[in-house]
Formats: C-alpha cells, structure tokens, sequence
C-alpha cells in the first residue's frame, strides 16, 4: 500500500459464470459464447491516511455477514507487524481483539469459513529468526476473539489457502518453508 492505495470490487452474483479479469475491466462469459462487458472502477482512498496499514504480504479475507475485508499482519518494509484491520469498504480501522492473539508475522493467509463464521489463520513467517510458523488461529468477527487451533504439521508462508465449500474444509497449498 506505499503511499497511495486503491481498492477494486467487483460483484460476481452468479456463481456458474466464468469471469476473466483484464487490464481495463471484466469479461463475463456464460455459454455458448455470449459475452457481457463492464468495467472495473478503482477508488482512490487518499482521503483517509492509512499509513499504519500500509504493508506488504499481509493476510486478507472478506466476511460476508459484516460486509468488511479483514487484513492480518503482513510486512512494514523492516519487520513483520501485527493486529488485525477492518476494511468496510470506506474506512480502515483497528480491530481491538480480546484474549490471546497472533504473534506479528507476514506471508500468512486468512481464510473465512462459512461453517463456522469464523476467519481462519495458518502459518505466516514471525519477527525473528524462527522458522515459519505451523500455527493455526480462528478469528470471531462477533465477538473480536481469537482462538488457537491445531497446528499444521509444517511450518510455512508465503503459501495459499482457500475454501472448499464441497467438503467443508481450507486446502492450504505451496509456500515456503524457511525463511
């Protein structure tokens, strides 16, 4: 998020659709080759200064019951930070969490799942010179807590995770597992 910061939404209401995103806008393709054309629009958010958010390699899920993006971590350009940020698509803020939380750690990833509406966060690569982390934290949007689970059985970051809504379950894939 350097200096200035944009955010892209886009609304995709049908699920069986394909949709390709390029460098002017979306193409959404159902069938026999009908094609519907629109634009993305970017929102330049300068007006609120979101210098203590700007960071790289920070986890983000989106939680459909608030509307907001939540944004774990990440890198400040010297070391891995820590907390978790609100984004409700108009303001960035702090999210004051009770309980034990998550150490700082950058590469990590934030899943949401729906089962049981919480934000899932694996792994993430801590402030020091530990190897990356295997640890496993749910996070609660209603009740701002975050609760340990089972650790995975390898440390790593910079991987991928997402929901399978068939089986119920977060596929975690890929990633680094040194530093």
């Amino acid at each position: 998020l350097g200096g200035a910061s944009a955010v892209v939404v886009v609304s995709l209401l049908r699920p069986d659709h394909l949709v390709e995103l390029e460098a002017q806008g979306y193409r959404e393709r159902r069938g026999a080759g009908v094609t519907h054309q629109a634009a993305i629009r970017w929102d330049n958010l300068n007006s609120q200064t979101i210098s203590d958010v700007a960071r790289s390699a920070g986890a983000a899920a989106f939680d459909p019951a608030s509307g907001s993006v939540f944004i774990f971590g990440g890198f400040d350009s010297s070391v891995a930070v820590g907390g978790l940020i609100q984004f409700n698509g108009r303001r960035y803020s702090r999210v004051e969490t009770a309980g034990d939380v998550p150490s700082a750690r950058d590469g990590a990833t934030l899943t949401y799942v729906p089962s049981l509406r919480r934000l899932l966060l694996v792994g993430g690569l801590p402030n020091d010179d530990a190897p990356p982390s295997s640890e496993v934290w749910l996070f609660d949007p209603e009740t701002s807590r975050w609760s340990r689970s089972d650790d995975i059985p390898i440390g790593r970051w910079l991987h991928a995770a997402v929901y399978d809504p068939e089986l119920d379950r977060v596929v975690v894939t890929g990633g680094c597992r040194g530093p």
